[in-house]
């Protein structure tokens, strides 16, 4: 049987190709028409390339489409193959946690070669298995780069407005025991959500370890990522908008270990426009690890807002510093660690930076000012 291989037609151009995935994919049929591609791609002629890939789909041939462009010294490759039913069972079977609840996905290859590169490698370069996942009421994406041959793989995803319940995300952490017991309810204190509470998934990932001969598929870790939103912290000025926890879950199996974190967004309103949290005046994003208790963040002044309009955010509109409306608070970083027995901090870092001007004396002009502290104990 006749067998193509993309360096049959574009390794004298393009020597990078030797270099990629492209290079050791074997089709025992394509078409080529004006960029449309087409063919079929042969699983095991194609060796570790494909070895996951058709491991986890139960396949000895997958049927791709795409394009492929090479004008201006450049070969851009982009390949898709769509999962039937067929698949679809394969993956449900063979890929822990979040193969039973896979509605589609795909399998996309992707190879960017410049003819000035020499025998560089490709510019970019990946094959990526791509799953749609029923979550709750909601679907959402989640994406690995394969491993050629035998290797660690991560699905990971990000989302927005995907509302569910706790019990939504049992498919993905019940490895730390059943009804929820992975969340931190205690940890949160008053910031913990009321039972039956509708929350908002952020993220998800799934980290596996796959052989392909035999298959074996062991799952090292799991995460999601749990957003409870416009919590009020002071009046109607400051907002957590969103409350993030992250659950992982490690060692999956007989001795489940659950870590925590908490972090998110602390947000301040403008005094004008109390209810508009999409714009804040000023946003600070943080992250603290329950178990470490060690906590960093970044302030943002996305509409660079002087000090004084920031004073009346949080003070009132009547109040002031009475310093000029062109010093404006650019940059705001802490970091600090905490002695878990005693609960007092013991190392941290801050660095605050303003500009606008500072007429400190009269032939003296400050433009900006930046102040770092640290100390370790």
């Amino acid at each position: 049987m006749a067998t193509w291989k993309f360096s049959d037609d574009y390794l004298a151009a393009f020597p990078g190709l030797a270099e990629s995935i492209l290079a050791k994919l074997v089709f025992t049929e394509h078409t080529l028409s004006n960029g449309a591609f087409s063919g079929s791609l042969a699983v095991v002629e194609s060796g570790d390339t494909l070895a996951v890939a058709g491991a986890l789909l139960n396949a000895t041939a997958l049927a791709v489409r795409g394009t492929v462009d090479e004008s201006g010294g450049v070969l851009k490759v982009s390949l898709e193959s769509e999962a039937d039913a067929t698949f679809l069972a394969a993956l449900a079977k063979n890929l822990p946690f979040i193969g039973g609840v896979t509605r589609s996905a795909k399998l996309i290859i992707s190879t960017v070669i410049h003819s000035a590169d020499a025998s560089k490698s490709p510019r970019a370069d990946s094959m990526t298995l791509v799953a749609v996942l029923t979550i709750g009421n909601h679907t959402g994406s989640v994406s690995a780069m394969l491993p050629r041959g035998a290797g660690y793989m991560k699905f990971e995803g990000a989302f927005q407005g995907v509302g569910l319940k706790l019990e939504d995300l049992e498919f993905l952490l019940s490895g730390a025991g059943g009804n929820s017991a992975w969340f931190p309810h205690g940890e949160l204190g008053a910031y913990a959500p009321a039972n039956g509470a509708a929350l908002e998934l952020l993220g998800v990932s799934l980290s596996l370890f796959v052989d392909p001969k035999p298959l074996t598929v062991k799952v090292t870790s799991a995460t999601a990522i749990v957003g409870i939103t416009k919590i009020s912290v002071f009046e109607d000025k400051l907002y957590l908008n969103p409350l993030s926890v992250w659950v992982t879950v490690n060692r999956i199996g007989a001795k489940p270990q659950v870590l925590w974190g908490i972090g998110g967004t602390l947000m301040l309103t403008n005094h004008e426009h109390r209810t508009d949290l999409a714009n804040p005046d000023l946003a600070f994003t943080f992250g603290l690890t329950l178990q470490t208790f060690s906590i960093a963040g970044h302030l943002e002044n996305p509409k660079k807002q002087p000090l004084n309009v920031i004073v009346k955010d949080l003070l009132g509109p009547d109040k002031g510093i009475g310093i000029s409306d062109k010093v404006v608070l650019e940059q705001l970083a802490f970091e600090a660690s905490a002695d878990k027995a005693t609960g007092k901090i013991a190392n941290y870092s801050a660095e605050l930076g303003m500009s606008g001007g500072f007429g400190l004396l009269e032939k003296l002009e400050i433009e900006s000012l930046h102040v770092k502290v640290a100390h370790r104990g």
